[in-house]
C-alpha cells in the first residue's frame, strides 16, 4: 500500500537511518509489520 516509490539512491539512504529511527519506531510509535507510520 505505498503511493510513493523511491529510488535506488533513496532506499539505500533509507537503510542507513532506519537503523537510527529503529529504536524510536519500537517505543511503539508506529510499527506494524514492515510498513512505518510517522
Amino acid at each position: 500500500m505505498n503511493s510513493w516509490r523511491v529510488s535506488f539512491g533513496e532506499l539505500k539512504l533509507s537503510e542507513m537511518i532506519a537503523g537510527q529511527l529503529k529504536a524510536y519506531f519500537q517505543n511503539g510509535k508506529g510499527v506494524k509489520g514492515n510498513e512505518l507510520y510517522i
